[in-house]
């Protein structure tokens, strides 16, 4: 409200600051009540969308697909959170998509944890009945096992309260005496123990650099366990930078039939600084979201200019636009841009070009935002252009758009962004609309 009010004090000052006439100068009280006065109604404010913090979800919206809801189930799981988790995955459950088996076993875990054995006997067995193929059924059985052998009462969430002790002591040993440690590690990775120290079980694992220990992961990066635990291994081995893990990697990726796991390849190869690797997968993937997986870890490697042949080659937008947003902020990457603009033809794309200029602290970019309003009859993509250019921080420039633009609305942003601005040529500009 008070940019806006001090915008319209601007836009209004030649009723109330005429040096020669002198007249009543309203207070601001009175000001604000004949601007809201001449303002057309606002519009209904929609509510904000509900936040997703680390433990709540929004279940009525799709946003995040199965992937975020399995991810928010099994954060919630690990930290005990067993009502939030529970629901998470019966919602996987009614789903009936591709995770699924993974989310009756974890269903059953958590309805373990609850002292629900019947209802975790019944989950699991609707495992074993639907997915006779499931990468889960090993899990599975060891679970049906520990359940059958419980008392029945409810599990208190201290009861694992000793998992750090566990890690700590097999930490110790894989230094130590790594052979020794080797079935301790197994066990913890066979049983059904929870996520949380399986994976930190594996990541021990990973950082040790015995042959023993390497064979290890590279079984469960195959397959030799769920597809959690394979993911996890899979990435883990995209640390050691070595031409035969880098073959292995191509294996599994050609292999897999869960997207989990090949994305999980696809964050190796970014772990391996595995350029090469990422632009062929990219190429040949048909999945749009993979090849979104491919690009931002060629982002993360400030591959740039195979980002730009990719561009070149692409059709899919949303793709386009995930190339566009992973490009670095180099100067150098400012004449690309520029000339991509020029030829763009939707709105959007133009818009991500704007804003990538915009963060590019040279003078051809500035040069280039500002040539790019000037031909720009989108009023959208003019107002980035505008947001892009107070962001170099030149208010010169912006007043010189101001001064040639003749759409009022388009003015009154101008005005607006110059207002906040604290420099001379902002302020002699302001005067001057004020003394008009």
């Amino acid at each position: 409200m008070k940019r806006a009010c001090f915008a319209f004090l601007i836009l209004a000052g030649a009723a109330f600051c005429q040096p020669e006439v002198e007249v009543a100068v309203p207070d601001l009280e009175e000001l604000t009540a004949r601007f809201a006065l001449m303002q057309p109604p606002a519009p209904p404010v929609p509510p904000m969308p509900p936040r997703v913090a680390q433990f709540e979800f929004d279940w009525g919206s799709a946003e995040g697909g199965e992937e975020g809801l399995y991810r928010y189930g099994k954060r919630a799981l690990e930290s005990k959170r067993w009502d939030k988790a529970l629901k998470a995955f019966e919602k996987l459950e009614e789903s009936k998509k591709g995770k699924t088996d993974a989310a009756l076993y974890w269903k059953a875990y958590v309805l373990h944890k609850l002292g629900r054995k019947s209802d975790a006997l019944a989950a699991l067995a609707a495992l074993s009945r639907g997915w006779a193929q499931s990468p889960w059924l090993n899990d599975a059985r060891a679970l049906e096992i520990e359940v059958k052998q419980s008392t029945g009462q409810p599990v208190s969430p201290e009861a694992e309260a000793d998992e750090d002790l566990k890690l700590l002591a097999l930490n110790g040993l894989m230094r130590t005496e790594p052979e020794r440690a080797l079935p301790a590690l197994e066990k913890i990775l066979t049983a059904s123990s929870s996520p949380r120290l399986k994976e930190r079980a594996l990541f021990v694992a990973a950082h040790n650099s015995s042959p023993r220990t390497r064979e290890l992961l590279l079984k469960y990066a195959r397959g030799g366990a769920n597809p959690d635990l394979q993911s996890r291994a899979v990435e883990y081995l995209g640390h050691q930078r070595t031409p035969e893990v880098q073959k292995v990697l191509g294996e599994i990726y050609a292999a897999a039939r869960d997207e989990t796991i090949k994305r999980a390849v696809l964050r190796a190869y970014r772990n391996a600084r595995a350029a090469d690797q990422l632009v062929a997968l990219a190429r040949a993937e048909k999945s749009a979201g993979l090849r979104s997986e491919a690009v931002r870890g060629l982002g993360a490697l400030n591959a740039d200019a195979e980002l730009w042949d990719l561009y070149r080659a692409e059709a899919d937008i949303a793709v386009k636009q995930d190339i566009v947003r992973s490009l670095s902020h180099r100067a150098e990457s400012a004449d690309r841009l520029i000339e991509a603009a020029r030829v763009e033809k939707d709105p959007k794309m133009r818009t991500l070009f704007v804003e990538h200029l915009g963060r590019i602290r040279s003078p051809k970019a500035l040069d280039a935002l500002v040539a790019m309003y000037g031909a720009e009859s989108d009023s959208g993509v003019r107002k980035r252009i505008i947001a892009s250019v107070r962001r170099q921080g030149n208010a010169k420039a912006l007043v010189d758009l101001a001064r040639a633009e003749k759409d009022a609305g388009l003015r009154r942003t101008l005005i607006e962004e110059l207002s906040e601005m604290k420099s001379k040529e902002a302020t002699d500009y302001l005067l001057e609309v004020l003394n008009k």
